[in-house]
């Protein structure tokens, strides 16, 4: 039988522990992440492995293989995040926006199930997004491209989150829901955006029923049959919101640039031609542009606005209005950026819409009837206008006849509208 020695030494503290506490469903959020990124690499891949096995029997493709498609595939993916790529011959700088758009709203959308989980676990998807994204990147041999797709792929990632974040009925602390009108601006702003979005789509249906015979010329020009033709006619479905905004700014008067640098606008339509079917859309014929659509939606829009917000503090309605004002001129303004770029060197190195002035067009045709109307129509404004023109019809010695008790009530009504705009 053995007897345990007792312990001398003096007792040491234990060791402090660190508890990191991630949040329920940080998992299926970074797995939703991950879905999202291989999503928008699989499907592009897959289109040029399907093109290439059908061109396959083409006598000038024989130093051609599989893994040329694969990293066709992945550049067409990695220009969707804002990196250049090298498609064969061709350097593009174009960002295929529609593509980005779906990799966007997927993300959107697979987030959109996790609304029994912590609205704080969404975060978790913007690693889930972007480490793929930099792993796929680095795997294209094409020089600086892996940190403009990070970059890329860190703004969709964050957007989405936001996005969902925002949407998922979480009770926001007390000093974000004070300026609440900074949501409501920035749903004003998204709302500007999609009007106009629906504006160049419809400009682009009509334009392709007018100009359907040019288009087909277009694509007869580039030799392009069976796989060939819908793989081209995919590619220029990506570019769909390049081209909505490339015919507002021609709606708006604006100028864009062409084929070596020439500068034309509906006015001054182009003479150089680029043998692609999306192409035939631009009118060939000189003329006024129809910006009067814009100011009849506009002034559509601004009736809405002053339904919605008309119960409301005058100064919530202007903080409110102005900010998405200015918000909606900047996402134009970047999407208009976004919309320029290239389609190989030399006359095609440069194409697009000229920024400044479309953005000037816009703000001016569309942005200043939408946000004045809901001010001046507003409640308060009318009664002010009243008031005003109430002293201008009474006597000099009458003016200052205002009893204390109306001033009193004054204050009152407009602290109750205050609390009134707050709570709503």
């Amino acid at each position: 039988m053995t007897t345990s020695t007792p312990r001398t030494g003096t007792p040491t503290p234990e060791r402090p522990t660190i508890t990191i506490e991630l949040p329920s469903g940080w998992g299926r959020a970074g797995a939703a992440g991950l879905m999202a990124a291989l999503l928008g690499w699989v499907v592009p891949v897959a289109v040029a492995m399907v093109g290439f096995w059908a061109v396959a029997d083409s006598p000038w493709l024989r130093q051609q293989n599989w893994q040329d498609a694969v990293a066709l595939g992945s550049s067409f993916w990695a220009l969707s995040l804002g990196s250049p790529a090298q498609l064969g011959l061709l350097s593009l700088t174009l960002i295929p926006l529609g593509w980005s758009l779906f990799q966007l709203l997927s993300l959107r959308l697979l987030l959109g199930r996790m609304r029994q989980f912590s609205a704080n676990s969404i975060w978790a998807a913007i690693p889930g997004f972007v480490l793929p994204a930099l792993v796929l990147s680095l795997s294209i041999p094409t020089e600086g491209i892996w940190w403009r797709a990070t970059l890329g792929s860190l703004l969709i990632a964050t957007v989405a989150a936001a996005w969902v974040f925002w949407r998922s009925g979480r009770r926001f602390p007390r000093w974000l829901q004070r300026i609440r009108p900074i949501g409501s601006g920035l749903a004003l702003a998204f709302g500007y955006l999609g009007v106009m979005l629906v504006i160049g789509l419809v400009a682009l249906t009509v334009s392709a029923g007018v100009h359907h015979e040019q288009m087909g010329q277009a694509a007869a020009s580039v030799g392009a049959v069976g796989g060939q033709a819908v793989i081209l006619w995919l590619a220029q479905l990506a570019y769909l919101p390049v081209a909505a905004v490339w015919a507002l700014a021609w709606l708006l008067g604006a100028t864009l640039v062409g084929v070596g640098g020439e500068v034309f606008s509906a006015a001054q339509p182009p003479t150089a031609a680029v043998p692609l079917p999306a192409w035939a859309l631009v009118p060939t014929e000189a003329g006024a542009s129809p910006w009067w659509v814009f100011l009849l939606v506009a002034i559509c829009y601004s009736l809405f606005t002053w339904l919605h917000l008309r119960r409301r503090n005058l100064k919530l309605v202007a903080l409110t209005v102005g900010l998405g004002a200015v918000v909606g001129a900047g996402l134009f303004a970047a999407w208009l950026a976004l919309s320029t770029g290239g389609l190989g060197t030399g006359a095609l190195a440069h194409l697009g819409p000229q920024v400044g002035p479309a953005t000037v067009a816009f703000a001016l045709t569309f942005l200043l009837p939408a946000t004045v109307p809901p001010l001046l129509l507003h409640p308060s404004t009318i009664a002010a206008c009243r008031r005003q023109i109430s002293l201008w019809r009474q006597p000099a010695d009458h003016v200052d006849s205002t009893t204390e008790a109306e001033e009193v009530a004054e204050a009152e009504a407009e602290a109750v509208a205050t609390e009134t705009g707050e709570d709503q």
